[in-house]
């Protein structure tokens, strides 16, 4: 009798684990995502809903916003919308294949601080000190992804300019783009 109610706790350990981890999987990919673009480019990023697909293999993003680096207001870059469907394959074999990528961006800012700083080219990934350590001697050649995508669909609805460099108010200049769902296909690095 003792042997079957340990059983039945393990199983249900088990269980629970399993069902934890499942539910937690988009929670975690969402950090992940959110410390990997502070480490590259050195700014924070909110995703307001993601989904990795349990059965399929595409990640949806819903809300995507990147913030201007620090000394910047505001965002960056305002994304609705990116999907990717990918096969999983050709990544042990150092490919990207992506069947489908749909990217919709709503706004791009472009912003010129009052020091005449402008926010793109201040993204940079932040050094580690870890990094300094090594010697150049140490470092191997890294491999070349390839990448392949059967299919982009592209919307971009406009850029904004904002000049702060000349003191008050600034400068605020929108330019529509007006791509709207424009396919790409066959693309290839």
């Amino acid at each position: 009798m003792k042997f079957k109610k340990i059983f039945l706790w393990v199983g249900i350990v088990v269980v629970v684990l399993i069902v934890a981890s499942l539910l937690g999987r988009n929670l975690l990919i969402k950090r992940g995502l959110q410390s990997g673009v502070k480490k590259s480019l050195g700014t924070e990023l909110e995703i307001a809903k993601i989904n990795v697909g349990l059965f399929r293999s595409d990640i949806r993003v819903e809300g995507l916003t990147v913030y201007n680096p620090e000394g910047f207001e505001g965002e960056l870059a305002a994304l609705p919308l990116i999907f990717v469907d990918y096969e999983l394959g050709p990544m042990f074999k150092d490919r990207i294949h992506l069947s489908e990528v749909e990217v919709n961006i709503n706004e791009i800012a472009m912003v010129k601080n009052k020091n005449g700083e402008i926010n793109l080219l201040r993204l940079k990934p932040i050094s580690d000190e870890r990094d300094e350590e090594k010697a150049p001697a140490e470092e191997k050649p890294k491999k070349e992804w390839e990448m392949q995508i059967d299919r982009l669909l592209l919307t971009i609805d406009h850029i904004k300019f904002v000049d702060y460099s000349a003191g008050g108010e600034p400068k605020v200049l929108e330019i529509p783009v007006g791509i709207d769902h424009e396919e790409f296909r066959d693309l290839d690095s």
